[in-house]
């Protein structure tokens, strides 16, 4: 645990550096103080072991801990291989999901990237498969943004020295559950489809992004597949960590019923020792 907090404050030092000051690049740093908090506590209760209720709160903050850390394993895990699964057959809708704008009108290298990663599959399909996918750019246009991410992202496609028959703009999502089920109704409106749920939709996003896209997508009776572009390196932490609290908020309910069982078990061994003592 030591060598994980240390390194979170090295990459909390290394992300203010080169991407400023901002409440999403605390992420390293609170996640290291909590891990800090817990070595303290640790520490105190090796003083005071005779201390009931510390070492009940240390029993039942290890048990929190260790099926966070499980879960943050397994969804790691599952990220990465969600990552590297191919795509075999014909794709009907590539959806790349906006980001935010620089200036408020031109792409940042993060959105160029998503952009990048859909376009190399449109012309992997074509080169294979001799098809020829729909690409959806969607995202709004945010209260400090000029113009939408969507003909923003547009104009910097055009830009780019290749020929795509069909591109939709989606200007109206907000976040990614609106970029997908906005897609689908504009997708409805100009293709007169009734939906995605019996096409191939694949999602063009950052690697860090792309599980819990598809865990949306798929909580909309959407089965999407999905490619990531890359993030560079000393970035991902932060944002690998922000998407798995974002998958426990979607998921919130299971969880809360480990970590109340994790409590009440805890509350029992404490009334236990008040008890027997």
């Amino acid at each position: 645990m030591s060598t994980s907090i240390v390194g979170l404050f090295w990459n909390e030092k290394i992300l203010l550096q080169r991407e400023g000051k901002s409440l999403s690049n605390l992420v390293p740093l609170i996640v290291a103080l909590c891990l800090l908090g817990i070595q303290v506590l640790i520490i105190i209760v090796t003083f005071y072991s005779q201390n009931v209720f510390l070492t009940t709160l240390l029993g039942f903050t290890t048990a929190t801990l260790s099926y966070l850390i499980f879960l943050f394993i397994m969804y790691a895990t599952t990220a990465v291989l969600y990552n590297h699964f191919p795509i075999w057959k014909k794709v009907d809708y590539i959806i790349i999901l906006g980001a935010g704008l620089i200036d408020g009108e031109r792409v940042t290298p993060l959105l160029a990237s998503r952009i990048d990663r859909g376009v190399r599959l449109y012309l992997k399909q074509k080169r294979n498969l001799g098809h020829k996918p729909t690409i959806i750019l969607s995202g709004g246009q945010g209260k400090d943004e000029k113009i939408s991410e969507a003909q923003a992202m547009s104009h910097y496609l055009d830009s780019l020295p290749v020929v795509i028959e069909k591109v939709y703009l989606e200007e109206q999502s907000t976040n990614t559950k609106e970029n997908i089920l906005f897609s689908e109704k504009l997708a409805s409106v100009v293709d007169g489809i009734n939906d995605f749920k019996d096409k191939n939709i694949v999602i063009a996003t950052n690697n860090y992004h792309l599980l819990r896209a598809g865990k949306i997508a798929s909580r909309l009776g959407i089965h999407a597949r999905g490619v990531g572009s890359k993030t560079k390196l000393y970035y991902l932490p932060t944002a690998f960590i922000r998407e798995y609290v974002g998958y426990l908020v979607m998921t919130k309910k299971k969880h809360f019923l480990f970590i109340g069982f994790f409590f009440i078990s805890a509350l029992i061994r404490l009334f236990g020792h008040v008890i027997g003592g």
